[in-house]
């Protein structure tokens, strides 16, 4: 495999919903059948979430570069979209599933505390359409890899595994390579972040899967100075 750059640390969204939105009204398009090198797996229809939609829809800008981030692959590999936009509806279970679970692993911790630990992984749900959730604009993608069989690489962690080896950067740090297996997700991750860094995404460093265009998540990371991406429905 090409010797890809290292991930590099986060830099924090502290901020983020005060980006203001400059409304493209790019419409969303369905990612099924967008190219050979795309596999759907709605993971949360899977999983049986109600309201969750058996597909993936994105923004237009969203698909465009998917399909580039795509072609940037080694040609036996695939880009695997587990989530992209979802309903708010969605988006509230997952926050109200997340939050209880923190409160019974951690019930000391409480108040302002608590929600910003629960906001590290999920977002607080927002049809606001000047700080909507980054999901229901349209503008976000949860993607892994996977071989032309259709198997998934091993990037470290399963799909939302919300713990700290999900952070991106995670193996970049020596410590925690300690064998060919960690060496393997390492460049796994660096792969994935080098497809989609170079056709214009930017990730969220708490999780490898996790990345953007066009919200206010993208206009943060990116340093843009407005977002194009507000609240959207199919």
């Amino acid at each position: 495999m090409k010797d890809y750059s290292p991930i590099p640390s986060g830099s924090g969204m502290d901020g983020w919903q005060s980006i203001p939105i400059d409304e493209s009204h790019e419409k969303l398009v369905s990612l099924e059948a967008l190219s050979e090198r795309i596999i759907l797996r709605p993971f949360y229809h899977a999983i049986k979430i109600p309201t969750a939609i058996n597909g993936a829809y994105a923004r237009q800008g969203v698909a465009k570069r998917l399909v580039e981030a795509a072609e940037r692959l080694p040609s036996d590999l695939k880009i695997v979209v587990f989530d992209a936009w979802r309903p708010v509806t969605v988006q509230q279970y997952l926050y109200d599933n997340f939050r209880a679970k923190l409160i019974q692993d951690y019930p000391h911790v409480k108040g302002q505390e608590l929600e910003a630990l629960v906001a590290q992984f999920v977002s607080k749900p927002s049809l606001d359409p000047l700080k909507p959730s980054p999901h229901v604009t349209g503008g976000s993608v949860d993607v892994s890899l996977a071989y032309a069989n259709g198997d998934l690489l091993d990037m470290g962690t399963a799909f939302d595994d919300f713990t700290e080896k999900s952070e991106t950067a995670y193996y970049e740090s020596q410590e925690y390579v300690l064998d060919d297996m960690s060496l393997h997700c390492r460049d796994y991750r660096r792969l994935l972040y080098d497809s989609l860094i170079g056709t214009g995404f930017t990730n969220y460093d708490k999780e490898w899967w996790h990345y953007d265009f066009g919200n206010q998540f993208w206009a943060r990371k990116s340093g843009a100075e407005k977002a194009s991406y507000s609240v959207i429905s199919l």
